[in-house]
């Protein structure tokens, strides 16, 4: 029985797998002019796909859920982000997403639930999205991703 249960998951997996490549080929496709929409499923994967394969998307525009998070380091001007949590070093510590670059736009609360969309533009090593539209949203989506 326990056999059954591992073999359903596995071919769940596998289908999943094949129908996000599937989507991601018809995204590539369309001459970087579609927003590609990071799906609360494929959280991980297709945020590993922008962060390891940058030049494909650079220029695009990104659309996703998340947390918002800032961060600041001694007189630094804070740093944003919108990111999930995932699996980390230790277990459910970790933190997947973009930082967020927002002009003129206000910052909601760290932790609000927003969901964001923007330009990804790079600086060396650093990626980041500049942000189009953000809005905050009473609905939280899945806090943690894998």
């Amino acid at each position: 029985m326990k056999d059954v249960k591992i073999l359903k998951r596995l071919i769940t997996s596998v289908t999943m797998a094949v129908m996000l490549c599937m989507s991601l080929a018809v995204l590539n496709g369309c001459g970087g002019e579609a927003v590609v929409v990071i799906d609360e499923r494929f959280f991980v994967v297709q945020t590993q796909d922008i962060l390891f394969n940058p030049s494909r998307f650079m220029g695009r525009t990104i659309r996703y859920e998340g947390f918002f998070g800032s961060m600041q380091w001694d007189d630094e001007p804070p740093l944003h982000y919108v990111a999930r949590r995932t699996l980390g070093c230790c277990g459910d510590d970790g933190i997947i997403g973009f930082e967020v670059v927002l002009g003129d736009i206000a910052p909601p609360a760290d932790d609000a639930w927003v969901e964001v969309t923007g330009v990804l533009h790079g600086e060396g090593r650093r990626l980041f999205l500049y942000v189009t539209h953000l809005t905050e949203l009473q609905e939280r989506g899945m806090e943690f991703v894998q």
